[in-house]
């Protein structure tokens, strides 16, 4: 069913550089998050048990994975819960996400967050209760890539929209220095925002790297 593959996004998932700077995640959590960042070649799962594929995602991976079984029974979905999942090359962490799919059939959200190196598993409504503060760098966003209050909003209008205090929410609250973002939030919405800032970061390296392509192929002939 395939193995966990090192890529480049797990180098950017785990760097500790400036502006890469999370100041509410251990070492620990960063190591989690270059693991979930990995490519798993193939998954192929049909009618497996839950428990089995949570124990095969542990083999291939060598992730610390805590199951809250207790919140997840009173969900509906137990050990023997059937996961049907057919995928190729995909991160490790998309990959969770589709067996917890699987396995909660649309009528159960089920998810996970990343504390002290372990992941968990457990009910949106158990991970709604997980809210950790961390203070995230930015300044090699802001203000060359970015305005701060353009990436404020750009967080709160694309990551659990309905769960900040500032849109209605009873859950998330993000305040702005001059080049940090202090933001309290799950651990879900946590991992959404780093995907996010990792996005802008990597666009300009894009453009500079399709700029050397272009000057390298040289200037184009004219045209007869």
């Amino acid at each position: 069913m395939g193995g966990v593959e090192d890529a480049a996004s797990a180098q950017n998932a785990g760097r500790g550089g400036a502006g890469a700077v999370d100041e509410g995640e251990s070492a620990e959590d960063r190591q989690v998050a270059a693991l979930l960042a990995r490519r798993v070649p193939e998954l192929n799962f049909d009618a497996v048990a839950l428990a089995d594929v949570i124990d095969f995602m542990r083999d291939v991976s060598g992730a610390n994975v805590f199951v809250d079984w207790g919140s997840l029974e009173a969900g509906g979905i137990d050990r023997a819960t059937p996961v049907t999942l057919r995928a190729r090359n995909v991160s490790f962490s998309n990959a969770l996400d589709l067996v917890l799919t699987s396995a909660g059939k649309g009528n159960v959200p089920v998810g996970y967050a990343s504390k002290d190196g372990v992941i968990h598993v457990t009910t949106g409504e158990q991970l709604d209760r997980l809210v950790e503060t961390r203070a995230y760098d930015v300044r090699d966003l802001v203000p060359s890539e970015i305005d701060m209050k353009e990436l404020g909003l750009m967080v709160r209008s694309s990551v659990a929209p309905d769960s900040w205090r500032e849109n209605g929410g009873s859950v998330g609250a993000l305040h702005t220095s001059k080049h940090k973002m202090i933001v309290t939030a799950t651990g879900p919405s946590h991992r959404k925002i780093r995907e996010i800032l990792d996005m802008l970061r990597d666009q300009p390296r894009q453009a500079k790297t399709e700029e050397a392509a272009t000057a390298a192929q040289g200037p184009a002939a004219p045209k007869q």
